[in-house]
C-alpha cells in the first residue's frame, strides 16, 4: 500500500451564526428600500441591496453530523462545523459531507475460494468519514461508490485466501489417503485452528478490516465493522458438496459407533472374566473363542438390523 497517497489533516472551524447574518440582511434590505423611496438615494440604495445579496450568498445549512468542506478557487479553506443556518465567506464553495455511520453491501459475488470452489458471498461493511476533506480531494468518485469498490476488492482477496469449509478438495484428498491406509480416523484432519469462510470467524473479520482500512484511509474513512454474509457454495456445485458433507457425517458417525462397540465388547468380555473370578466359577475361554465373542458382539452392536448370533463356548466345537 505504499503507493497510496497519504492522509492530509484539515482544520475545523465553527461556522458563524447564520441567523444574525439574516437579521443584518433584513436590516440592509429595509434600509435600501427606505433610501430609495424617501431620500431618492439611488447609490446608497443600490449599495445596500448589493451588500444584502452578497451576504445572502454566504448563508448555508448543515444538519447534525455533517461537515462543510470549503474551497476558494480550488484551494482548501478548512472544514466548517455547526448545525442549522450558518454563514461563511460568500466566495467559499461548500461541499457537504456526512460523518454519520453508513453501511455498504457489495452484493452477492461468485468467487473461487482457496481450493478453487466457486463461492457465493456478500461483504457488509460499516464505516464513517473521519476526514471529510480527504473524501473530496483524494478520490474522484462519490465516497459511497469508492467504499463499495474497495469492499468488492477486499471480498475477492479474502475469499481466495480461505477454504469454504473442511469438506472441500483437501478433505476429499485426505479421505482418499486415509482409505488407502485402511484407517477412518478423520480427527487429525479437522484442525481446530483452521479458519473457514463458513464460520465467518473473528479472524476473517480482522483480515477484512486489515485489507480495507489502508485503502480507505486515503479517502478519510474509518471502518467500524466488516463481515461476510450469505456465504454459500455456488448452485452448480452445491449438490455435490452436500453429498460430500453427508459422506463425512456418515463416516464420523460410523467411527463413533465402532469405537463405542469396541469398548462395549471388550468391557463385556472383561466383565465375564471378573464375574467368574468373584463367584469362584471356572470359565476357561480360549483366545480364539474370545476373538469370536468380541467379533459377534461387534456385529450385533454395529449392525443396522436385529441379529441373533449363536455363541459357543465349547472348545470341541
Amino acid at each position: 500500500m505504499s503507493d497510496l497517497k497519504p492522509s492530509v489533516s484539515y482544520d475545523y472551524t465553527n461556522a458563524f451564526n447564520g441567523w444574525l447574518v439574516l437579521s443584518l440582511i433584513a436590516i440592509s434590505l429595509i434600509s435600501s428600500v427606505t433610501s430609495l423611496l424617501i431620500g431618492k438615494l439611488f447609490i446608497v440604495s443600490g449599495f445596500l441591496a448589493f451588500v444584502s445579496i452578497f451576504l445572502a450568498l454566504g448563508i448555508f445549512q448543515l444538519e447534525p453530523n455533517q461537515v462543510g468542506v470549503a474551497t476558494l478557487f480550488g484551494k482548501s479553506k478548512g472544514n466548517f462545523i455547526g448545525e442549522g443556518i450558518l454563514f461563511r465567506n460568500p466566495l467559499y464553495k461548500i461541499q457537504k459531507i456526512s460523518t454519520r455511520t453508513l453501511m455498504s453491501s457489495t452484493g452477492t459475488n461468485k468467487i473461487s475460494d482457496l481450493n478453487g470452489n466457486p463461492i457465493m458471498a456478500t461483504l457488509l461493511g460499516k464505516w464513517y468519514v473521519c476526514n471529510p476533506a480527504n473524501s473530496i480531494f483524494n478520490i474522484d468518485t462519490p465516497i459511497e461508490i469508492y467504499c463499495t469498490n474497495v469492499f468488492n476488492d477486499v471480498l475477492r482477496k479474502v475469499v481466495s485466501e480461505y477454504a469454504y469449509d473442511g469438506t472441500s478438495a483437501q478433505l476429499a484428498e485426505s479421505i482418499k489417503e486415509k482409505t488407502e491406509e485402511f484407517s477412518l480416523d478423520l480427527d487429525d484432519e479437522n484442525d481446530e485452528t483452521q479458519v473457514f469462510l463458513r464460520d465467518s470467524s473473528a479472524q476473517i473479520h480482522e483480515r477484512i478490516v486489515s485489507l480495507a482500512q489502508p485503502q480507505l484511509d486515503i479517502a478519510g474513512v474509518k471502518v467500524l465493522e466488516a463481515s461476510l454474509v450469505d456465504v454459500s457454495y455456488a448452485p452448480e456445485i452445491a449438490s455435490a458438496m452436500l453429498q460430500t458433507q453427508q459422506a463425512e457425517a456418515f463416516i464420523n458417525a460410523r467411527k463413533l459407533i465402532v469405537d463405542g462397540a469396541s469398548a462395549a465388547a471388550l468391557g463385556a468380555l472383561k466383565s465375564i472374566e471378573m464375574e467368574a473370578k468373584s463367584s469362584e466359577q471356572e470359565i476357561d475361554i480360549s483366545s480364539e473363542k474370545k476373538a469370536e465373542l468380541v467379533s459377534k458382539l461387534m456385529l450385533v452392536l454395529c449392525s443396522d438390523t436385529k441379529l441373533q448370533p449363536v455363541l459357543s463356548l465349547d472348545e470341541s466345537q
